[in-house]
């Protein structure tokens, strides 16, 4: 899978290509601050629960490293399990909806952040990391890789509050244009995964400190 989205971040951006930005990216601490904002504010000030407010505050209060503006590579955008098929000898991408140009250093942190994986253990990721930046010469790759994570775990609280706002209210637009197409999890599975999301951010954001 590290070597699968190795070939995938090979594609370099090339201004004759009419490819806009992944859906989601970041290339920069900002960058992920304002992503950060924007799914807070997507919520009713009265239905933002009090733990998001005080990551959101932790967020923006941390001194954030700093890099060159990176080299934006072809990114799939949604890094989720499903989108992956494991064959015999290789891996393959299914579903390039949200792809675009990107750092592919946030799109190993989203990998790291994405629900399904929330059960991987810290070395495990370390091993992924190690993977991926061996025979990599981009010094800030790390650096940038573990902000974005620190980020994207704010992120995901941000946006699983909106969830357990939305789905019972039917204000999911996605969905609506889907059909209304049924939820792949429920309102008690999405609770469980909001108060896990906000431990992973605080104890990230707080060791950062």
């Amino acid at each position: 899978l590290v070597g699968h989205l190795q070939t995938v971040h090979a594609v370099q951006q090339r201004t004759d290509w009419a490819m806009p930005a992944a859906v989601l990216t970041m290339s920069s601490a900002a960058d992920g601050l304002r992503e950060i904002d924007a799914q807070v504010h997507k919520l009713p000030a009265e239905a933002r629960p009090a733990e998001l407010l005080r990551l959101q505050s932790l967020a923006h209060h941390r001194s954030w490293p700093s890099w060159p503006v990176p080299k934006q590579y072809l990114c799939r955008g949604d890094t989720n399990t499903s989108n992956f098929v494991r064959r015999p000898n290789s891996w393959a991408s299914v579903d390039w909806e949200y792809a675009g140009w990107g750092d592919p250093a946030f799109e190993v942190a989203d990998l790291m952040t994405m629900p399904p994986y929330q059960d991987v253990d810290a070395g495990r990721w370390d091993w992924v990391l190690n993977m991926y930046v061996s025979n990599l010469a981009d010094v800030s790759f790390v650096v940038r890789v573990q902000t974005y994570r620190r980020l994207m775990l704010v992120w995901w609280v941000a946006r699983l509050a909106r969830w357990l706002y939305e789905m019972p209210r039917q204000l999911d637009q996605r969905l609506a244009q889907q059909g209304g197409r049924p939820a792949l999890y429920t309102q008690d599975q999405q609770q469980e995964k909001l108060e896990r999301y906000i431990i992973r951010a605080q104890h990230n954001l707080i060791a950062f400190e």
